[in-house]
């Protein structure tokens, strides 16, 4: 419901032209398969390029409605974020009122970052900004996740789908690189005997 319905919203006011500053760019350098200004997004051209090849609407908003569906998506995972770290606070077992808690917790805050001014302004037109919030999201969860799955002897494994993640993401915009901060600090204070380990510290300087 997060997703189809911030989608909706973000679809119907979507930019219909050319935005200012950087969104021309980007369009065009997506149509064009060009490079933008340094340091470059060649992920997002790739994916910009792909939403170009759609024969619906004009190539403007067809790159726009790319940075509407990241932002869909980057709403969709706050939502579960927010639902994991209800669990974490508030036992949801033999307690229906916490879990349903739980629930209006996630649906609240991301109706708050979906229609907060400047994740709507970036929602709505080709930036690089709205694209990078969801692999950022993604990693968080999956750090989260990674949390859940402790001692099962293959939690690990999510480790290095977030360093892909993370390497894919700053593709899009560097920002994602802020996820991989909170993700390294996160699995040394769950596991600090990892610090004392050097393939996991190989791990860290690795995904930062």
């Amino acid at each position: 419901f997060v997703f189809l319905f911030t989608l909706i919203v973000y679809t119907i006011t979507l930019t219909p032209s050319t935005p200012f500053w950087d969104g021309g760019e980007y369009i065009a350098t997506s149509y064009i398969l060009g490079v933008p200004h340094a340091p470059g997004t060649p992920l997002y051209v790739l994916i910009g390029r792909v939403f170009r090849l759609v024969p619906i609407a004009t190539v403007t908003q067809r790159v726009n409605w790319l940075s509407a569906l990241s932002s869909s998506v980057a709403l969709l995972f706050i939502y579960l974020i927010t639902v994991k770290i209800s669990r974490f606070v508030l036992p949801w077992e033999d307690r229906p009122r916490n879990k349903i808690f739980g629930y209006l917790a996630g649906v609240v805050a991301a109706f708050i970052a979906a229609f907060a001014t400047t994740f709507w302004d970036n929602a709505v037109e080709g930036q690089g900004y709205a694209s990078s919030c969801a692999p950022m999201a993604v990693v968080i969860w999956l750090i989260l996740r990674w949390r859940e799955r402790l001692d099962e002897g293959n939690e690990d494994g999510l480790l290095l789908v977030i360093t892909y993640l993370v390497g894919l993401g700053v593709g899009i915009h560097l920002g994602v690189a802020v996820a991989a901060w909170a993700a390294v600090f996160y699995v040394f204070l769950s596991r600090p005997y990892y610090l004392s380990r050097w393939d996991y510290l190989g791990w860290a300087p690795v995904t930062l």
